[in-house]
């Protein structure tokens, strides 16, 4: 165990025992407001701050021990800016409310600035696990990698719409890099938070805010890729696409049909997967079903190996309980 281990294992400690202290002295709350958010209380979206200082720290002790197994010291740097500023723009947006296209916009420049300085974290290519053949990205490598990290970022703040969903994805992830040994030191850190969060989430105490989904859909997504374009082989194309497919179907869903509808596509509402489970179901087996939809496909995929196929019965529960979830909503409705 290294000291930053140590040393976070404090921190959240701290954090549980000072709680209701260091809530108050953040001043970041999510307020109910009985159209979109129905909470019963005022209750603190402090969740990053947590997961921010013990990744930051880590990124510090990381920088100054500089492990060669790690990160390099620029890439250390860089990742370490580009968190913090992710970090501002998500604790702004929780106290003020940012709209979503400067969000965007920001979000936008900041990544390409980071992927400027370090090549290692470019998708230049797409490797499937069906195939022998790469597809060359060439040009368009930078922007498609910016793409993907914006559309798993806010995959990631759509898919924190209740409690312990989120959460419980940010652990299964690091559990993930975990057992592939993808900077595991940083992974126990990140589970140390999670258990952390989870206490207070599941006692309706702590939300996650956009300052957490932002800087964890970031740092998650750029982990990623890192380790995709290792020479190390890591990752599969399909494979990731696999690990991030549930938040991702309901990104794309949700935003469809409010096209459809002629709203804007970044307007909120309660179309969400897990929105509609919580009409019909109560909140432990709505995320009970949201988590087997992640998880039964990746267990079928890493017995067989077919990441593709996991992937299409991935969309395919995914199709089934939503159909069944609005049958079930119309028929209550009409009784």
């Amino acid at each position: 165990m290294t000291i930053s281990f140590y040393l976070i294992l404090i921190i959240n400690i701290l954090f549980c025992i000072f709680f209701n202290k260091i809530q108050k002295k953040l001043n970041i709350f999510d307020k109910p407001d009985k159209k979109r958010k129905f909470h019963k209380k005022v209750i603190s979206s402090a969740g990053g701050v947590l997961f921010f200082l013990c990744i930051f720290i880590y990124f510090i002790i990381n920088f100054l021990e500089f492990d060669q197994n790690s990160l390099s010291l620029r890439e250390n740097f860089s990742l370490s800016i580009v968190i913090i500023s992710f970090f501002v723009i998500g604790i702004y947006d929780d106290k003020f409310l940012l709209d979503v296209y400067p969000r965007l916009l920001l979000s936008f420049i900041l990544i390409l600035s980071f992927l400027l300085l370090n090549d290692d974290f470019i998708l230049k290519q797409l490797t499937f696990s069906f195939s022998n053949s790469n597809i060359q990205l060439k040009n368009f490598s930078i922007l498609f990698t910016i793409l993907c990290s914006l559309l798993f970022i806010n995959a990631c703040n759509m898919f924190d719409g209740v409690d312990l969903q989120f959460g419980l994805y940010v652990l299964f992830l690091s559990v993930l890099f975990y057992t592939k040994n993808i900077l595991p030191n940083l992974q126990l850190i990140i589970l140390i938070c999670c258990f952390s969060f989870l206490y207070f989430n599941y006692n309706k105490k702590l939300f996650i805010g956009n300052n957490g989904t932002l800087i964890i859909g970031l740092l998650f997504s750029l982990i990623f890729i890192k380790f995709y374009n290792s020479s190390t082989y890591y990752f599969y194309a399909d494979e990731i696409f696999l690990y991030m497919a549930i938040p991702g179907f309901d990104l794309v869903r949700v935003c469809f049909l409010r096209l459809l509808k002629g709203r804007n596509m970044f307007s909120s509402d309660r179309n969400h997967l897990h929105h509609l489970l919580l009409k019909i179901h109560t909140l432990p087996k709505s995320i009970l079903i949201t988590q087997c939809l992640i998880i039964i496909p990746i267990i079928y995929a890493l017995i067989t190996k077919q990441y593709l196929m996991s992937c299409f019965v991935s969309l395919l529960f995914y199709i089934i309980v939503i159909a069944y979830t609005k049958i079930k909503i119309n028929n209550l409705f009409k009784n």
